[in-house]
């Protein structure tokens, strides 16, 4: 089981955001607030349609969501927000189309990896401003899926952008969560890229997001 939804929450105010994800804000940034609500109410959504557990627990010590018999993962840029829940680890990121990384590229890939994003081929790449966001966000979804969220260790984590989709992500390293053959794909969602990591057993094509409402109910 693979799922994965896209929240445009821009329309929606914190107390709505609220209302509709059951929770009251705990940061102190109204920025953070709203993405932290969306993010899962997103998640929320996905478990509903699964009908898995609503319940949902950060890792006390990596920081990944845990849930009951089955596995997600949240992310969210501008006022957007996607979220994926897997019977196996999954990782999602998402990005703005327009965002460029070619200067912070080398604090999370090596110089091969990059060196070789130049001739990454794929129908939607045309629709990216940097071809660098791709292992950006692959990065970042493959870090996720294993646990690890955004901390050291990602320069290790080697993803493989040749060839065709689904991509190959491969690690030496003792991580949290496990994949036996993380594969990488990518959706493109109005402006924005997303990344998926996710387990190869579970096939080599992802169905388009369920969208969440637009507009606040």
């Amino acid at each position: 089981m693979l799922t994965w939804t896209f929240f445009d929450f821009s329309h929606w105010s914190l107390e709505k955001l609220e209302a509709a994800s059951g929770q009251k804000a705990e940061a102190s940034h109204p920025k953070t607030q709203r993405a932290f609500l969306a993010g899962r109410i997103a998640l929320r959504h996905l478990l509903q349609n699964q009908n898995l557990s609503l319940d949902i627990v950060p890792n006390k010590k990596f920081g990944f969501l845990e849930l009951k018999n089955c596995y997600g993962s949240i992310a969210h840029t501008d006022q957007v927000t996607v979220a994926a829940v897997s019977s196996l680890p999954v990782g999602i990121d998402i990005e703005n189309c327009q965002r460029k990384v070619q200067q912070v590229l080398p604090k999370i890939a090596g110089p091969d990896e990059i060196r070789k994003i130049d001739s990454f081929q794929s129908e939607i790449a045309g629709k990216v401003q940097d071809k660098g966001l791709y292992l950006w966000t692959a990065k970042e979804a493959f870090s996720k899926a294993l646990g690890l969220g955004l901390r050291e260790g990602i320069q290790d984590l080697e993803v493989d952008l040749s060839g065709t989709s689904p991509y190959r992500g491969e690690t030496c390293l003792e991580t949290p969560l496990s994949l036996k053959a993380p594969a990488l794909i990518f959706h493109v969602v109005g402006n924005y890229l997303v990344s998926l990591c996710f387990e190869k057993g579970l096939g080599d094509v992802v169905k388009p997001p369920q969208p969440y409402p637009l507009e606040p109910q």
